[in-house]
């Protein structure tokens, strides 16, 4: 498993001294804050004085701390929607995307409601030309994190005696191409040492704990998972953290209303695992909660 190197954020009060560390330019300590000097003077003529700073790096152009920035793909509903409202809560802004933006009502409330803090984004990830004309269209932006969060059942028999080429296609391509691609085109805008890719995945996907059933999305989500691990070897050198992340079986339109995992509560902690795997520069295979998963 990834070592911890960074809690959810948490706020601090400091002193003056402390907002020369932030103004500086430096980033903020490995915990997620300044470190306390309670009532020491800074380098800002021996004034003193309290300010309020969250995990980030310090903008000088607005004296208050940059947020931090995720591009969420696949957020119009479940578990995407409820990372980007996960993110939001920790204080970061979104890049999050929809096949439809028009028609992603959820999306666009949680949007209203964070005005300024998220940007939806057209994505279709089943074109592949849209997929390397969005990567194109992000080219000058920097993440801390993506999650790419992209899925499809398949067809409805479930059964490789009954698949056609073209639904094996389809659903191979949605599952583990497009995603492999999309990320690949990333890597150069996802921030140096501390930045994390991620990919949703599942434990359906594990080759050593298959336990039989639903034989055509194990097998495109083996694909994702064996893919995800060739884009790590590429990856070396670049300093960047990797997780293909199970986020458990939840209660969505595709998981159904028996699932035992609610949205929130895989959203919330995909977005736990995601945080503190930053800095950790390895790749795991992972579920919502943090436990290490065979292959």
């Amino acid at each position: 498993m990834l070592p911890s190197r960074r809690p959810a954020p948490r706020k601090r009060i400091v002193s003056d001294i402390a907002r020369w560390v932030a103004t500086s330019g430096r980033i903020l300590s490995a915990d997620g804050t300044v470190p306390l000097y309670d009532g020491a003077a800074g380098e800002q003529g021996g004034k003193t004085g309290t300010v309020v700073v969250e995990w980030g790096k310090w903008s000088k152009e607005s004296n208050m701390p940059e947020r931090p920035l995720v591009l969420v793909v696949g957020a119009n509903r479940g578990i995407g929607l409820g990372v980007t409202q996960a993110y939001l809560g920790h204080g970061w802004d979104v890049i999050a995307t929809a096949r439809a933006p028009d028609r992603a009502e959820a999306l666009q409330r949680l949007a209203g409601a964070e005005p300024g803090h998220v940007e939806i984004r057209a994505l279709d990830m089943s074109d592949g030309r849209g997929v390397d004309a969005f990567a194109a269209s992000v080219a000058d932006r920097t993440f801390d994190a993506v999650l790419i969060n992209a899925g499809v059942a398949g067809p409805a028999h479930r059964s490789a005696n009954s698949a056609t080429p073209e639904e094996i296609g389809a659903l191979m391509f949605v599952n583990a191409i497009a995603p492999i691609r999309l990320g690949r085109l990333l890597l150069k805008n996802i921030k140096a040492d501390s930045g994390v890719l991620g990919f949703t995945s599942s434990i359906m996907g594990s080759v050593a704990l298959n336990a039989g059933g639903h034989e055509l999305y194990r097998a495109s989500k083996a694909a994702l998972n064996s893919l995800s691990r060739g884009l790590f070897a590429e990856m070396r050198g670049r300093n960047l953290t990797l997780l293909t992340l199970h986020p458990g079986w939840v209660r969505t339109d595709m998981g159904g209303s028996g699932a035992p995992v609610g949205v929130e509560e895989s959203a919330r902690g995909m977005v736990d695992v995601m945080i503190r795997s930053a800095g950790g520069r390895g790749h795991a295979f992972l579920d919502y909660q943090g436990k290490e998963l065979a292959w």
